[in-house]
């Protein structure tokens, strides 16, 4: 079994203001980001939801691993290793979510999935 992570990231303006969306099991989280690309927002979603399951280990203690699923092809490329990061931000991004992975006993997978089957899609509407 694994404990299956949705994020979502979205800017207005793209630079503007954003928000980080995660969804864990029934929990829906939603935090509101200072200005940023839409790319920056969809890595700060992956370390918002990091950090929220650090602090809450219930949600994943007893699981074979951590599912991630993205609807952002670049950043499950980059963390993943297929695509070069190219802009020092994005490879910060990445470098401090492979720090927190650290703190796991369980390995982390990320998958890309369609827009319309990412349950965290939803909550910037919200």
């Amino acid at each position: 079994m694994s404990c299956i992570v949705y994020t979502d990231g979205a800017s207005s303006g793209n630079p503007g203001p954003g928000w980080a969306m995660w969804v864990i099991e029934d929990i829906q989280k939603r935090e509101r980001l200072e200005h940023c690309t839409n790319n920056e927002a969809e890595y700060l979603a992956v370390i918002h939801a990091l950090k929220y399951l650090q602090s809450h280990p219930s949600l994943w203690k007893g699981e074979d691993r951590i599912d991630f699923k993205l609807d952002s092809l670049l950043v499950v490329q980059q963390i993943n290793k297929k695509w070069k990061i190219k802009d020092s931000r994005m490879a910060t991004f990445c470098t401090q979510i492979k720090e927190l992975l650290k703190s796991f006993t369980i390995p982390a997978q990320f998958t890309h999935i369609p827009r319309e089957g990412n349950k965290a899609d939803a909550l910037k509407y919200h």
